[in-house]
């Protein structure tokens, strides 16, 4: 069991699903069975990654949470986990790129849990919200004819708007022909300066230690900006050059959809019905599923806006519709065994063997998997060919 654990934890990294964020699960891990959640997604340098995890029971089950990098060569770094009795992983990103969350549950033990997983800006915002500050302009946009491209963004509000601290740090003041009177701050544990440009006037002196919030300027249009409406110049410089400061400090995050599926179907056996497709991801309006044959069965694991994560019964896992299954209620058909036959756990003769068949029995097929029967029989399921 354990080296089964240990292969659900690597499996779960090997092969995740894709999901974009924001994203809501709800589950249910199922003692009797060994397995683990893998969800891949892409993050922004900047942006803070926060996993929030609710469980029940809230005691006696524990669940294990990891934030995993990919590589470029696909392997994987260990990040942050969460301590087995916390609900929140929260973590900034230092490095864009893919990114996956592993949650397992431990062994024999069973339980429900709701994952909600979401983004959100690592910095606070550089202007007080009492301005009505708007972003204006982004990173790459062009200026000066297309000579050359915006090195940050553009903040705009009234004149002489409260211009602050979006980190703790120290304060370097200075005057240059494109930012007209600017500010640098530097927080001693981070890896970049922020650039404040166009100030009408600056507040903070020489050498200053701020706080997060401290008015540091007021807004204006000086340097080259003397023709522009008042707008702050924010930027964010590492020892590589400008990088784009909007992840580190935008506020506008979609929150996470609703979950529209029934939930009583969770942990519970259902089939596919006709035309059913399976998505290693949630799928967008391009997104190509592969179809899975008519009465497939299936084992809900969890569900997640109009989708369930189900199991097949090869260990295959992915999305489906909600209104692509059905439950297992009513049977297929009814059969009588013509031929004695072992009836297996698991859709394989090398299986092992709940019981037997004996010639004359009558079973009904509730569904069916790669040429093989799920059948019950005297309250009895299993597999038949």
């Amino acid at each position: 069991m354990g080296r089964a654990w240990l292969n659900a934890a690597t499996k779960s990294l090997s092969q995740p699903l894709i999901i974009s964020l924001p994203y809501r699960e709800s589950g249910y891990f199922d003692a009797t069975k060994i397995i683990a959640a893998g969800y891949r997604f892409k993050l922004r340098r900047g942006e803070m990654i926060t996993a929030t995890l609710t469980k029940k029971p809230v005691n006696g089950f524990a669940l294990f949470m990891e934030l995993w990098q990919v590589n470029e060569n696909g392997t994987t770094d260990f990040e942050e986990a969460a301590s087995v009795d916390a609900t929140q992983l929260q973590l900034e990103i230092k490095k864009e790129g893919d990114y996956i969350l592993r949650l397992q549950p431990e062994l024999l033990a069973s339980g429900e849990y709701t994952l909600v997983i979401q983004t959100g800006p690592s910095l606070a915002f550089p202007v007080q919200e009492k301005s009505q500050p708007r972003i204006g302009s982004f990173w790459g946009d062009p200026r000066s004819g297309g000579a050359r491209r915006h090195e940050g963004i553009d903040i705009f509000a009234p004149k002489r708007s409260p211009v602050v601290a979006a980190t703790p740090g120290t304060v370097s003041i200075n005057t240059n022909d494109l930012g007209g009177k600017v500010i640098f701050l530097r927080n001693r544990n981070k890896n970049y300066s922020l650039y404040y440009a166009h100030l009408d006037s600056q507040i903070a002196v020489q050498g200053q230690h701020v706080e997060t919030g401290e008015v540091i300027g007021l807004m204006g249009n000086t340097g080259n900006a003397e023709h522009s409406p008042p707008h702050l110049h924010f930027g964010i410089y590492t020892m590589g050059g400008a990088i784009d400061p909007l992840p580190f400090v935008d506020r506008n995050r979609p929150q996470p959809s609703g979950i529209t599926v029934q939930i009583n179907k969770l942990n519970e056996e259902v089939k596919s019905n006709t035309n059913a497709k399976i998505y290693s991801s949630i799928p967008d309006k391009s997104a190509i599923g592969s179809a899975i044959a008519p009465n497939t069965l299936m084992h809900v694991i969890a569900a997640s806006s109009a989708y369930y994560k189900v199991i097949l019964p090869d260990g295959n896992h992915g999305f489906i519709t909600g209104s692509s299954v059905t439950d297992l209620n009513k049977p297929i058909q009814a059969i009588n065994i013509t031929l004695g036959t072992p009836l297996w756990d698991k859709p394989d003769s090398t299986a092992a063997s709940k019981s037997f068949l004996k010639i004359g029995e009558k079973v009904n097929v509730l569904a069916k998997f790669n040429g093989y029967n799920y059948v019950s029989v005297n309250n009895l399921k299993g597999w038949i060919r």
